[in-house]
């Protein structure tokens, strides 16, 4: 996911001698995030104002400021407007730091000047290119190369004029503010990271007065940070060999990595798609996420004692290019690292391999694997976390499993959880158990049932001692 189209906004700003206009970028219901510089004229002295026009509005909304730095550029706007109500559509927001080296894909949208019409009114302008992290080192800013069209000079100012304020978008995160066309080249717009602005006590201070997360993730440090490198994984298992050669083809191939006899646990035929198996794809978004060449991760950890089956998936990533070596584990060593979650495999350079047959409903395996608060946690996602403190808080039944099942698919949809098959745990039955015959099959209640139920209704041939 790019940027968010809901969360655009033009600015206009005015005060007694100027005017100007620029972009802005909302991060709670009403608050936008924007470059100082586009709002400077509102703060030049008495009688200035600003105004906010979100995408998708056709009037101007009333704005006050919040909060402004001058040495990073950037502001805080709410509006103001009372009968004005954020889009239900957006995006959860996530902000990110761009780590490492190497140039990372982003993205903004903006309303600067070339794209001007007839009558006088800006229409969005769809910047992409790369953020180049080893630019402007001194300045602490970053380098954004454009690769879209670039505007064509203007005679007196800069045709870009009107995109800063816009936020710059890279692998679902922002990272950025656009606040610079530097005069010297013609296809690099400046950023300035916001990992900059959250260090700002005030800054802080004011997002949490509107509700909004803190929280930065890293963007750029590796293929498990980009949706299309964990997916690229998902396509390159070929599942429905493993259900043939791991369980002589009683499992299935599966869309869920909870086991639909678990309760409010979407099906996983149906309520989420099947799985697909399709090597060309996956090296394709590889290339997209930037390695053309494949990746190495550390381990993949294979659930004890699967360790042949660890192998075959390990042969189906080398495949596509990712490359790995399998971890041998005993069962209470396994437990053990799993029961710490992702701080169990510290660097995020593991494919952990769990099976789980939890009591309790679809909710217990989320909160054990999926939220912030558990110490087992393999996930931990402002987007999950919205949902699961929604889950909670409710008493409503129909409610709860709404937002269970929506927590799973943004699980699924993001690939933080891969599926492999529903397994159909085989069962030994011994001599003493009655009725004979076949009609012990009435102990469990479907084939894939992982545990005969209810545990304690069990009919056996007396003791002959």
């Amino acid at each position: 996911m790019g940027v968010d189209q809901y969360r655009v906004c033009e600015l206009y700003a005015a005060g007694p001698e100027a005017a100007g206009s620029g972009s802005g970028y909302r991060l709670g219901d009403r608050l936008v995030l924007t470059a100082r510089h586009v709002i400077a004229s509102a703060l030049a002295g008495p009688g200035g104002r600003v105004l906010v026009r979100p995408v998708g509005e056709s009037s101007w909304l009333s704005a006050r400021v919040e909060w402004e730095n001058a040495d990073s550029d950037a502001a805080l706007i709410a509006v103001e407007e009372e009968g004005w109500r954020a889009p239900a559509g957006e995006s959860v927001l996530r902000w990110g730091e761009v780590v490492g080296a190497d140039p990372v894909p982003c993205a903004a949208v903006g309303f600067p000047w070339a794209s001007a019409r007839p009558d006088r009114m800006r229409d969005t302008a769809h910047a992409y290119g790369q953020l180049a992290p080893l630019g402007q080192l001194r300045q602490g800013r970053l380098d954004f190369d454009v690769a879209s069209a670039s505007p064509s000079a203007r005679e007196g100012g800069s045709p870009w004029a009107g995109m800063s304020g816009a936020g710059v978008i890279a692998d679902s995160h922002l990272v950025g503010v656009i606040t610079v066309d530097p005069a010297r080249y013609a296809g690099r717009l400046v950023a300035v990271p916001v990992s900059r602005m959250l260090g700002d006590p005030g800054f802080r201070d004011r997002l949490a007065a509107h509700g909004v997360p803190t929280e930065v993730a890293p963007v750029g440090a590796g293929w498990y940070l980009r949706l299309s490198g964990r997916q690229a994984v998902s396509l390159a298992i070929n599942r429905q060999f493993l259900v043939t050669q791991e369980t002589q083809g009683i499992g299935k191939v599966w869309g869920n990595w909870i086991s639909p006899e678990n309760r409010d646990a979407l099906k996983g035929d149906k309520d989420a798609p099947l799985p697909e198996f399709n090597v060309e794809k996956a090296k394709q978004l590889l290339a997209q996420a930037g390695f053309p060449n494949g990746f190495e991760f550390e381990w993949f950890v294979a659930f004890p004692p699967y360790f042949d089956m660890g192998e075959r998936i390990l042969t189906d990533l080398r495949a596509v290019g990712i490359r790995g070596k399998i971890q041998v584990l005993e069962g209470p060593a396994f437990r053990s690292k799993v029961g710490q979650g992702r701080k169990g495999y510290p660097g995020n350079k593991s494919i952990v391999q769990n099976i789980d047959p939890r009591s309790g409903g679809a909710k217990a395996n989320l909160g054990v694997y999926a939220v912030c608060g558990s110490p087992a946690s393999f996930v931990c996602e402002p987007q999950v976390e919205a949902l699961w403190t929604k889950h909670q808080a409710s008493v409503d039944p129909v409610e709860r499993e709404r937002l269970v099942k929506a927590i799973q698919r943004v699980l699924l949809d993001e690939y933080y959880f891969v599926p492999i098959y529903w397994n159909p745990f085989v069962a030994a039955v011994g001599p003493r158990v009655l009725p004979e015959g076949d009609g012990f099959h009435r102990y469990w209640d479907t084939l894939h049932a992982p545990y005969p139920w209810p545990w304690e209704v069990w009919e056996v041939k007396a003791d002959r001692s």
